[in-house]
């Protein structure tokens, strides 16, 4: 099969008929670049909750939400990774046909691994055969499966085979298909097509009239008749006789991959040589690269809920396309430029006159003829108006004169003086009487005799006049960067602030059928009601207020040409708006100025910046499904979490039930999404978490963060928005609970309630007793005297004590390595040491060993003199191992370290023995990079190891974590785990105690907590090293505020 495709893929001669336009559709491409695991696609299906499913050839499958992907593989369960199509049973279930077996994948399945998800059926299941090319459900619910060895079935997880006829039986089933009259119709890949009533196989082959025995698909398009894609051509099968059809007079032999019916009935047909679109009118479109579609060899053919019809190629990836209506024209189609600058039509033969700055492009069925200025007059820059009289003329203004053409002739027309401004003619009417006024920069002219000449008796100051319109009273209207003027033949009135005009250029005026004035200016499209000018575009997110061009169609609305689309407003009641921009098909961006019109056929006519665009009318319809919404799922702490500990059950989406958290769990990411495929960038969201916020937020972003969630009762409610104002009827709703902490709850409240009145008791019993304390005075003084005698001997001997633990840190701090000798080792390092008494329990060691530098930080068991005396011992093996440099690597090191503490405070491994020890980070750096990478070794006793680096732009943390044990006696000790690390030059290792993040403090008299630290560590990741160490000391004291230091303070950060 894959050499005969191949040579179908070579180049073939093709031509396009008298309906086909070489203009650009506005497809939406996926390919490997912006999602797709594989750019081969053989199949497309879309799951209950609106994602879009690509079965590709080679990458398995890709699942697709409109805003991101995910992919299915064989290493998440999947039978293989070539995808030949994909469906769905009665139960919901996902069947997918690979080429290894047919996977049935459960989606409401709690299994927490992909894999537990997926159940594969091959031969040994009773399948005939493992490539499975096609999946189709009779009216039992039974699956037929199209296999390279005939049909097989499957229903309630049963495989079987149907037998049918002996030749189908033993050939390669590429569709199955049932027809209106339930007969069966099978295309093979080599043998032909098969027909069977129910009783009799028919075979028909290129014996009967087929062109080639490759058939790649069957359908019926009418009563009675079939269609048939075969490798040579397109066969109509009526009453049992073959005619080749050649819809859009392709070669006969290309290869037709596959046949489809939208809900308009509409036929559209996948070839190697393009798509085809056969209309209910019977005309036909043909869709290639060269219009925008991914690539010309369509695989497979599908429509949407919301009628979007998607295309899978054979090498390029998936199209889109979402409308028809609009399309481009560009130099690609043989214009002269690409910005259009004056539109308008030959009302009798239907050609388009495009003006640009090299000249006239005249347009009709897709084929131009060309005029560069030179051929149009001797020096003529460029044209910005083009104007059909109705009749035979065609008048276009210029920057340096006014053309005047019937045909193949033009003649030029200028002032007397040719460098005076007014011959850059910007504006043309041709009056009832038959003058031809003129809108220049410099006001307004006529021509008369041959000769531009200014009309000053109108009153119209010099200034920019970009359009002058006759009104059916025979008024004119003059809009110019000055604003609006009116002039009856007699008079003229400016339209000004007092008028209920805003200051603004006026760029064009139009009237609509109730007499109300629309204004393009450029502050926005406004209409005139109750005697004032309203500004109807203003509601609107427009990246500019400009309205370069208006014009109204003859279904009630007004079209308005802004920077980036067109506005398509409504004339009645509200004047509803509806905005087209690239995301809906218009791929002209910004409109130029007075450049656009309704052409015969009432379509939108627009020149752009990028092309010539138009409107089709007939392929416009609203969205008018909401989007599929639900919570992708649910971060604590920006991170995932096992919520089986924190709620009563978790769904196949890893959402939480009765998720009830305690009151330290309390910052939660919700993530989620709205799909709606018609224009997914245009989603939108609104939520609100009930208890928490008090007005709803609006955004479009799919994720919602809430830090600090006090304890109570919570609703995370979230709506979506399709892009055209349709939301979600009802919401989604996520419940869940903070617990308090323990003293707000009832009992503690009890406690406190208890206490006061034993309180209040005890102060009447104090009172009562205070006349005896008052007589016990005077013996309390007589004893006062006895007492500062012994206070002044109890401070001289704590004095004496305080003396020695001083003169013990001294010694402690002789034994820790010296920032002299760590800076040799470490160039760039800091250490934040922060005792909590005048000795530590905590201590830190650098020392080299062979190759490599090795980095300690340790937790001894106990604060002060304790916990200094166990730092000696530590300290003191350390340096024992490092003189001996018989243990290198760093779990040896540890289990040498707890071979000799046991053996020193608890020889005998008592339960009831001494179980000091330590909690310890060890690191050891090797000194010669390996492919520009740095080795690292790491063993950890409780405590871990970060490394934080950035990445693509990213910076992300690293966590290594220790074993739950300590270095000494423990009850259940195993060995350490020995990990490696390879760092990036630049990358910092960061080892710390748990000192820091158990300091109680903040607003709150928190924990300061291990993931806050590791957060703002992340965050200082650009800082040099000394100015991190400064932070993290200033963040301390001010989250420790007035509470005790509570434990030994250590962090050391390491930039490798």
């Amino acid at each position: 099969m894959g050499k005969y495709l191949c040579k179908l893929a070579c180049a073939l001669f093709l031509f396009l008929t008298f309906y086909v336009n070489a203009q650009t559709y506005p497809f939406s491409n996926l390919t490997i670049n912006n999602g797709l695991s594989n750019e081969q696609v053989l199949s497309i299906f879309q799951s209950d909750d609106g994602v879009i499913w690509f079965g590709t050839s080679g990458g398995g499958i890709t699942r697709f939400d409109g805003k991101s992907s995910e992919y299915l593989t064989v290493k998440d369960g999947l039978a293989d990774n070539v995808v030949f199509s994909i469906a769905k049973d009665k139960k919901g279930r996902i069947l997918i046909g690979t080429n290894n077996g047919l996977s049935v994948f459960d989606p409401f399945s709690h299994a927490k691994s992909k894999s537990a998800r997926f159940k594969n059926y091959t031969t040994k299941e009773g399948l005939s055969h493992n490539r499975i090319f096609s999946i189709m459900f009779d009216e039992n619910g039974v699956a037929l499966l199209g296999t390279s060895r005939g049909i097989s079935t499957f229903k309630d997880s049963i495989c079987g085979k149907l037998h049918v006829d002996a030749k189908l039986d033993t050939s390669s089933i590429f569709r199955v298909m049932k027809d209106s009259q339930r007969n069966l119709w099978c295309s093979s890949l080599g043998a032909g097509v098969f027909k069977n009533d129910g009783n009799i196989t028919l075979n028909y082959t290129t014996k009967d009239g087929l062109s080639n025995d490759m058939v790649f698909s069957v359908m019926e398009v009418g009563h009675n008749t079939i269609w048939i894609c075969s490798g040579e051509g397109l066969f109509e099968l009526v009453d049992g006789k073959f005619d080749l059809i050649n819809p859009a007079n392709l070669d006969t032999t290309i290869t037709y991959y596959n046949c489809f019916k939208d809900r308009n009935n509409a036929l559209w047909l996948g070839t190697s040589h393009g798509l085809i679109k056969q209309k209910k009118d019977g005309t036909y479109t043909l869709f290639k690269k060269q219009n925008g579609l991914v690539d010309n060899s369509i695989w497979d053919i599908f429509q949407d809920r919301e009628s979007n019809m998607w295309f899978a190629s054979d090498q390029g990836g998936v199209s889109k396309l979402a409308s028809e209506r609009f399309y481009i024209y560009t130099t690609k189609d043989s214009l002269l430029a690409d910005e259009i600058q004056a539109v308008d039509q030959n009302s009798g033969n239907g050609e388009y006159w495009l003006g640009t700055k090299r000249g006239l492009t005249k347009l009709k069925n897709g084929k131009t003829k060309n005029y560069i200025n030179k051929q149009l007059a001797a020096d003529v820059s460029e044209i910005w108006e083009i104007t059909h009289d109705g009749k035979d003329l065609f008048y276009m203004g210029t920057a340096n004169g006014l053309i005047v053409t019937g045909g193949e002739k033009f003649n030029r027309y200028n002032c007397k003086d040719k460098e005076d401004r007014m011959n850059s003619v910007v504006n043309i009417l041709v009056d009832s009487k038959g003058d031809i006024l003129l809108g220049t920069q410099v006001g307004v002219a006529q021509l008369k005799d041959g000769v531009i000449e200014p009309r000053r008796d109108i009153g119209i100051p010099k200034t920019y006049v970009s359009k002058i319109v006759q009104d059916q009273k025979g008024n004119y209207w003059f809009c110019t960067d000055d604003g609006l003027f009116f002039y009856n033949g007699k008079t003229v009135k400016h339209y000004t602030e007092k008028d209920g005009l805003p200051a603004c250029r006026v760029k064009n005026i139009i009237f609509d059928e109730n007499d109300n004035i629309w204004l393009a200016t450029s502050v926005g499209a406004l209409v005139t009601k109750n005697g004032k000018f309203v500004n109807i575009t203003s509601k609107l997110a427009l990246t500019s207020p400009d309205v370069y061009s208006i014009v109204k169609d003859h279904n009630h609305h007004i079209w308005a040409g802004v920077s980036g689309g067109v506005v398509k407003i409504n004339i009645e009641g509200d004047h509803k708006l509806r905005y087209y921009d690239g995301d809906y098909g218009f791929a002209g961006q910004v409109c130029n100025q007075n450049c656009m019109i309704i052409d015969k056929n009432d379509r939108i006519c627009v020149g752009c910046s990028k092309g010539f665009v138009i409107y089709q009318q007939e392929y416009d319809s609203d969205n008018t499904l909401e989007p599929i919404t639900k919570i992708k799922h649910i971060d604590l702490f920006y991170r995932e979490t096992d919520w089986d500990q924190y709620a009563d059950s978790v769904s196949a989406g890893d959402i939480p039930y009765n998720l009830e958290l305690p009151y330290d769990k309390n910052y939660l990411t919700f993530n989620f999404i709205g799909v709606s495929l018609t224009a997914p960038e245009k989603v939108s969201y609104k939520f609100m978490l009930k208890g928490f916020d008090t007005e709803w937020h609006y955004s479009d972003e799919t994720d919602a963060s809430y830090p600090n969630i006090a304890p109570g009762k919570y609703e995370f409610i979230l709506y979506a928005c399709n892009g055209e104002d349709v939301w979600n009827r009802e919401p989604v709703i996520f419940k869940f609970e903070i617990a308090p902490p323990f003293w707000r709850t009832w009992w503690f409240y009890g406690l406190i309630a208890a206490i006061i009145l034993t309180g209040i008791y005890s102060y009447v019993k104090i009172r009562a007793a205070n006349f005896q304390i008052l007589k016990q005075n005077e013996i309390i003084e007589e004893k006062n005297e006895t007492l500062q005698h012994l206070n002044l001997e109890i401070a001289e001997k704590n004095q004496n004590i305080t003396d020695s633990i001083n003169y013990a840190r001294r010694i402690q701090r002789s034994f820790i390595t010296s920032e002299k000798v760590i800076s040799k080792l470490l160039k760039e390092h800091f250490i934040l040491f922060k005792p909590r008494d005048i000795v530590s329990g905590d201590f830190y060691m650098a020392f080299e060993m062979h190759d490599r530098t090795l980095v300690v930080c340790a937790d001894c068991t106990g604060h002060g003199i304790p916990g200094a005396f166990m730092s000696l011992v530590g300290i003191s093996i350390l340096n024992e191992i490092s003189r001996s440099r018989t243990y290198i690597d760093t779990t040896e090191i540890l289990e040498e370290i707890r071979r000799i503490i046991i053996e020193a405070l608890n020889p005998d491994k008592l339960e009831t023995g001494g179980k000091d020890g330590m909690d310890v980070s060890l690191i050891s750096i090797f000194k010669k990079p390996e492919n520009d990478m740095i080795k690292i070794h790491f063993s950890g006793a409780n405590n871990s190891a970060c490394l934080v680096s950035a990445k693509d732009g990213k910076v992300k943390m690293y966590e290594y974590k220790g074993d739950k044990q300590p270095v000494g006696y423990y009850s259940s000790m195993k060995p350490f785990t020995h990990h490696e690390i390879m760092a990036q030059k630049g990358d910092i290792m960061y080892l710390f105690t748990d000192g820091y993040a158990d300091q109680f403090g903040g607003s709150r008299g928190k924990k300061f907590m291990s993931s806050q630290l590791k957060q703002h560590l992340v965050s200082m990741f650009e800082l040099p090293l000394h100015e991190q160490k400064e932070k993290l000391d200033k963040l301390f004291m001010s989250w420790q505020g007035d509470l005790e230091q509570i434990d030994d303070v250590t962090v050391i950060g390491i930039k490798l």
